[in-house]
């Protein structure tokens, strides 16, 4: 549930290294696409990418989460999408 991917994310989110020495934050927003098992297929961003790395660090972070909840369709397991917000927030 969101409950623990939310605790997926704080334990296995890293700051980009680049973000942290420029001293930036920011939200990007990941389409994630899914198989019919709800495995990880593929990560797409609204946006270019910055020089940051917080798009690299949101598609590796994304593309080795567990198996998620496939969709369903007609009671079946169909592939699936939805988009994400991941923010990096310097505290």
């Amino acid at each position: 549930g969101e409950a623990a991917f939310d605790k997926y994310l704080m334990e296995n989110l890293e700051y980009p290294k680049a973000a942290l020495d420029a001293g930036m934050s920011r939200t990007v927003y990941a389409t994630l696409f899914l198989d019919e098992q709800g495995n990880p297929m593929d990560v797409k961003f609204r946006y270019q990418p910055t020089i940051y790395g917080f798009q690299d660090e949101a598609r590796r972070i994304l593309m080795s989460s567990p198996r998620w909840n496939p969709a369903r369709q007609g009671g079946q397991p169909v592939k699936s999408k939805f988009t994400i917000p991941i923010s990096f927030k310097i505290n």
